[in-house]
């Protein structure tokens, strides 16, 4: 039994001084390897399910890539609705989507959700008692779906069918049944999605 003991302790060190003194391997991030050429800002409503004069907008902040989208304005768009951080922060960190779009010949676009990074709808204000009222599910949900509206307009693409208005467009993480008729699939890692089409 003493002699495990000195191997397991041994082996223990062995690991240590590997873990201690060994240099971390560099690993090129998506930003190296698929610098964003889609930057911008589009503007959508504060409130997307009440009505008051003035209407409040503010921007959502997207980027993402066209390298991949080899049939032009019939390319698949692949996009990632933001959660809670910066979308540079999932930009770099989902690599499997750029490998994806490389497969299947798609547009890459990562949507910010609202109070995150850039996209606060009352800047500095945003985290006030009555300004936190519009951070919602909901609410966010219905930025996405403008901004999918919008692609015909960032990308110029356009559906796979001559007379679809909207692009084709594979939504990655948080989406719903309500705005499902806006995408043409929907991946969603964390929970049950009940969406066909």
């Amino acid at each position: 039994r003493k002699l495990l003991q000195y191997d397991e302790m041994f082996l223990f060190l062995c690991l240590l001084v590997t873990c201690v003194y060994s240099e971390p391997i560099e690993q090129p991030s998506a930003y190296d390897l698929y610098p964003p050429t889609i930057v911008g800002h589009l503007p959508v409503v504060v409130d997307h399910f009440r009505y008051s004069l003035p209407v409040r907008t503010f921007d959502i902040q997207y980027l993402g890539t066209d390298v991949f989208a080899s049939a032009g304005r019939k390319s698949p768009v692949l996009m990632y609705c933001g959660n809670e951080g910066e979308i540079e922060d999932f930009y770099n960190a989902t690599g499997g989507m750029f490998e994806l779009a490389e497969e299947i010949g798609a547009y890459v676009i990562f949507v910010e959700h609202r109070y995150y990074g850039d996209s606060l709808p009352f800047g500095n204000e945003s985290f006030t008692n009555e300004n936190l009222v519009y951070l919602s599910i909901e609410q966010a949900l219905a930025d996405f779906s403008v901004v999918i509206s919008s692609f015909p307009d960032i990308l110029g693409c356009q559906g796979s069918q001559a007379s679809d208005a909207l692009c084709d467009v594979i939504s990655f993480f948080f989406y719903s049944i309500i705005f499902s008729f806006l995408t043409f699939f929907i991946w969603n890692a964390q929970s049950v999605c009940n969406c066909y089409r």
